[in-house]
């Protein structure tokens, strides 16, 4: 795990979650959460249950914090930085990269940037915009909150 520079942070007055890491999932600090879809809270669990978005159609509801390399097992708790405007957090890049300044979207292993158009065949959802430029997978950057829906055209 390497960080190309501390990336920036500013999450003093944001929102956050406690979330529990659902059945069979592991949820990687810096990575975009979603809530599971064998979520049951409130009924049988005090926190939602969540596991990583790792598509760029997942609608990520929060980041998950921590420090690089830290993780969650199943059933264990740890918090989320919910997307709403106004702050950055660092998030972990993926196979591909980000791009200063542009969108980005979940992937299996981190952000990369998002597709110009949604792909032309499907929308894609972007909690934010990259605010440095790195090229190698396991990098932290900060991420401006923006959360966004990039419609196909």
């Amino acid at each position: 795990m390497t960080i190309a520079r501390r990336p920036e942070d500013r999450r003093d007055d944001l929102d956050s979650q406690i979330y529990t890491v659902a059945a069979g999932q592991t949820v990687r600090a810096g990575m975009g959460i979603k809530v599971a879809a064998t979520d049951t809270s409130p009924a049988t669990a005090d926190y939602p249950q969540a596991q990583e978005a790792i598509a760029n159609t997942d609608l990520v509801e929060a980041i998950a914090a921590g420090e690089p390399g830290d993780s969650y097992a199943a059933g264990e708790q740890f918090t989320g930085y919910l997307m709403s405007d106004g702050g950055v957090i660092p998030v972990m890049v993926g196979t591909g990269g980000v791009t200063r300044g542009g969108y980005i979207c979940a992937t299996t292993n981190g952000f990369t940037d998002a597709p110009a158009n949604g792909n032309g065949t499907t929308r894609i959802f972007s909690p934010g915009t990259a605010r440095a430029a790195s090229s190698t997978a396991g990098d932290f950057v900060g991420m401006l909150i923006k959360p966004t829906a990039l419609a196909k055209t």
